[in-house]
């Protein structure tokens, strides 16, 4: 079950997931002039998300509310956590931004759609077509 984004599969990638990565690239490129937006960024950038989410969950021991807190009020060994799963797809000048986006982002969405997105990665279904 892979669960990486590429350019083959992004438009498989579920419509919600799809809507955060968007909103996150485009809170990046506000923070960041020397962030674009084309679709390499965007498949860098749904891949961090995913690598976040993945990391929590399973260091989590696939709990969706300990995740969703882990994400949303971060301890300091979470935060490093998720700067670490971060540093892993952009260069130190971005990885702020990006964390900062992810944070605000997940800030403003409603729990159960978080934990919807969780489920999805749990469930191996971040992609249309895939059972």
């Amino acid at each position: 079950m892979a669960n990486r984004v590429t350019k083959e599969n992004y438009q498989d990638l579920d419509e919600n997931v799809r809507a955060v990565v968007n909103k996150v690239c485009l809170k990046v490129s506000e923070r960041n002039d020397r962030f674009t937006i084309d679709p390499i960024t965007i498949i860098i950038i749904a891949n961090c998300i995913i690598s976040v989410i993945r990391r929590l969950y399973v260091c989590y021991f696939n709990n969706s509310g300990s995740t969703l807190k882990g994400l949303r009020n971060p301890d300091w060994f979470q935060k490093l956590m998720i700067k670490t799963q971060i540093s892993r797809y952009v260069t130190s000048d971005l990885s702020p931004d990006v964390y900062d986006a992810i944070q605000e982002q997940s800030s403003e969405m409603a729990d159960g759609d978080i934990v919807n997105i969780i489920n999805l990665y749990n469930s191996g279904k971040l992609f249309k077509g895939r059972t």
